[in-house]
């Protein structure tokens, strides 16, 4: 466990050294798919938004633009604000722009970079969930492989987005089966390097891969790997995460945020042909899949009771793993604003 708490500790530090070079190089503008508003005025104000291109959650206010919700919510708040959407590979990475000063909302970021980043310094909050997932999430190895289940994976390799939601959720996967970190070699392979893990499994230098059902379903019906569990019990739950600085500064602009969230989540909940065609052709993925996919998780905005007991939850793994050292002080009270959602549901 002190390896992989040593490790963790120097991704954190060597990410935070090249935090702008990545929000420069690993991410990119998506101006594209996200028209800011522009204006002129000495008040204007700029919104940067980090997003992930690869999955339903991380394109929701790209849906929301398709719908039409997007520009009737922010319609309403002048033409001084401008909204810049920007690709990132994960949570941690765009927990470096922030830490840098280069992004205010993160949306659908993961509850472990959430915690770890405000342990580190962050200072986010959590406005609102965007979806929440368990056995959408698949441990796979080689088809031939003498593993058949997560208990067998003592001594493995297995690659993981590590840092990312999805870490967590192994690492409590393990517990279950008795095996602890310190008895696994962990490859950090994310969600988007899931064709990297698929190649390295091939050659033999990975023993399994841990990572979206979505992205591994032609890998299953290839033939070439099996699926030996999911993450049932471990469920992994993404979030609308902004800046306490810009929530104090831009209480209008945060409100629009997630009202655009909530209605957009909600038209998708109920209208799932529209959604399918839409998040098919957004992702370039096969209609089966995404109808598939949406089936499997849950889409909802929301902030109860029950989600910031799931994040205290979190919090109490971390530290039981060694992976904080110490409790995020205040992180239900002062990293958690329920505050728009409320105003939103009313």
């Amino acid at each position: 466990m002190k390896n992989l708490k040593k490790y963790l500790s120097i991704l954190v530090v060597a990410t935070l050294l090249v935090g702008s070079l990545t929000a420069c190089g690993q991410s990119k503008s998506s101006a594209a798919t996200m028209e800011a508003k522009k204006s002129s005025n000495d008040d204007s104000v700029d919104v940067r938004i980090s997003y992930w291109e690869y999955n339903i959650q991380g394109t929701l206010f790209d849906a929301a633009k398709e719908f039409g919700i997007w520009d009737e919510v922010t319609s309403k708040l002048g033409d001084n604000v401008n909204f810049e959407l920007i690709a990132f590979e994960n949570g941690p990475v765009a927990n470096e722009a922030i830490t840098a000063g280069e992004l205010d909302v993160e949306l659908s970021l993961g509850d472990q970079p959430f915690i770890t980043g405000n342990a580190n310094g962050v200072n986010t909050s959590v406005l609102s969930t965007t979806v929440k997932q368990e056995e959408s999430y698949i441990t796979i190895v080689a088809a031939d492989s003498d593993i058949n289940s997560h208990a067998d994976l003592k001594g493995k390799n297995i690659g993981v987005g590590i840092g990312t939601f999805s870490h967590k959720s192994f690492i409590g996967i393990l517990d279950d089966n008795g095996i602890d970190v310190s008895e696994v070699e962990f490859s950090n392979l994310g969600d988007a390097a899931y064709g990297e893990a698929l190649a390295a499994i091939d050659k033999g230098e990975l023993d399994a891969y841990f990572g979206p059902w979505n992205s591994l379903v032609d890998a299953l019906e290839s033939g070439k790997y099996k699926q030996i569990g999911d993450s049932t019990g471990h469920p992994l739950t993404t979030y609308l995460v902004a800046t306490n600085d810009f929530i104090e500064k831009n209480p209008e602009i945060t409100q629009a945020l997630v009202e655009i969230l909530y209605k957009t989540v909600d038209y998708i909940n109920n209208n799932k042909d529209e959604a399918v065609a839409y998040f098919s052709k957004r992702l370039d993925w096969d209609s089966k899949i995404v109808s598939q996919f949406i089936d499997k998780i849950q889409i909802v905005a929301d902030l109860t009771d029950e989600d910031r007991a799931s994040i205290e939850a979190t919090q109490n793994f971390l530290l039981d793993q060694e992976i904080l050292d110490e409790e995020v002080e205040g992180l239900i009270d002062k990293h958690t604003n329920s505050t728009f959602i409320d105003t939103v549901k009313k």
